[in-house]
């Protein structure tokens, strides 16, 4: 019997260990994370010419974190005399065009991984609106965007370009950097589904064994 328990014991110390291993903190590469918070906290924007950038400052939401929620800001900044609001535009939005305007389609819920510095999100679905009184919108995201990350600070940077349709900009390239802080959920190694499950088989065995001595 103590020999048996001591099977179940040595077991479940296996699969919680197991459960415990990540990449993130052990793999020389850095391993890899699930991105769970996306706060952009400024950056620039640019048309036609990428150096004539515009500074923006905090979005205002956690454009991972609202779970698919979209999320917008009014007056980011100013753009020729003009407002230019933000919104992300995904599949579960209640309203396509927040600010007014027609409606523009959008693209995937807010996601990403990382690396120890390296951070890849979906980001389709960032749209804009310019204008007053319902003005144009237009989608300016892109999937994959690939940026710097500091896995010890969280602080990222991503840039990237899209060729505007429709609209009154239609034609131009929309330059955009995002800058802040993201947050990964790390990633268990293939090896440690391998230990997990071999700790539950032990635990498995033993209570068998068990119930036939019994």
């Amino acid at each position: 019997m103590k020999f048996t328990m001591t099977k179940i014991a040595a077991g479940l110390v296996m699969a919680v260990a197991a459960s415990g291993a990540y990449a993130i903190d052990e793999a020389p590469d850095g391993g890899i994370g699930t991105v769970v918070d996306f706060n952009v906290t400024g950056g620039t924007f640019a048309m036609a010419d990428p150096t004539q950038t515009i500074s923006f400052g905090p979005l205002g939401w956690d454009m991972v974190d609202a779970g698919g929620a979209t999320g917008s800001k009014a007056a980011l900044f100013q753009f020729f005399f003009k407002p230019v609001n933000v919104f992300t535009n995904t599949p579960l939005a209640t309203d396509d065009a927040p600010f007014g305007g027609a409606a523009v389609p959008g693209g995937n819920f807010v996601t990403g991984t990382t690396t120890a510095n390296t951070i890849t999100m979906d980001l389709s679905s960032w749209t804009n609106n310019w204008g007053t009184n319902g003005g144009t919108n237009f989608n300016t995201g892109l999937s994959p965007v690939t940026g710097t990350y500091d896995s010890t600070t969280g602080a990222f940077s991503l840039s990237w370009s899209k060729i505007i349709v429709g609209g009154s900009f239609d034609g131009n390239e929309a330059f955009w950097t995002f800058n802040g802080v993201a947050a990964a959920a790390p990633v268990p190694e293939a090896s440690t589904y391998g230990m997990m499950l071999a700790g539950l088989g032990l635990v498995g065995f033993a209570v068998r064994r068990r119930k036939l001595m019994a």
